[in-house]
């Protein structure tokens, strides 16, 4: 798909380069929530906590599904049972909705919105991304598509103020 193999070598850097900065960017943000959540006492419902459960078991059922496989056959095959499977997302599901809650109440204490022009600018550049017209790809987009946008602006714009106005050290593994 490259003119050249020049070309193609400048993409898969490119690429290659995104992956990293994105990576270095979730275990920054990770990071940033590990030391907040270490700083913080709080007590989650248990259903919450069984919400996520629930969700990440469904990620991995649907990742086996990929596969051709079926959960069921895989808890056989590891002989054992769905509720000691779901006991090993316990520690997960607390730290995720932990973050989950931290950077809710963040939120709040920030008072950090979209604005329409952000969400309509973010918009645009998925058009733009698939080649249409930004007021037809409008047209298609489904309600939640647009609160997905607004809320990764928010998430953005939030982690950009943590690292902005603290102090970060690296440390290297």
């Amino acid at each position: 798909g490259s003119e050249s193999v020049d070309a193609y070598k400048a993409k898969t850097k490119e690429r290659l380069q995104k992956q990293a900065d994105k990576r270095a960017n979730d275990a920054t943000e990770n990071g940033i929530l590990e030391a907040i959540a270490a700083n913080t006492e709080v007590e989650i419902p248990q259903a919450m906590i069984d919400r996520e459960i629930d969700s990440l078991v469904q990620k991995f059922e649907y990742q086996l599904m990929y596969q051709g496989l079926k959960l069921q056959d895989y808890l056989d095959f590891l002989k054992t049972t769905m509720a000691d499977f779901r006991k090993n997302y316990e520690e997960s599901a607390k730290k995720n909705v932990l973050h989950q809650l931290i950077i809710s109440q963040l939120i709040k204490e920030e008072n950090i919105e979209a604005t329409e022009a952000e969400v309509d600018e973010k918009v645009a550049e998925q058009a733009k991304s698939v080649e249409k017209d930004v007021e037809e790809y409008k047209k298609n987009m489904d309600p939640r598509q647009f609160d997905y946008i607004r809320s990764d602006i928010i998430i953005t714009k939030l982690f950009a103020a943590l690292k902005a106005n603290n102090e970060m050290e690296v440390v290297n593994d």
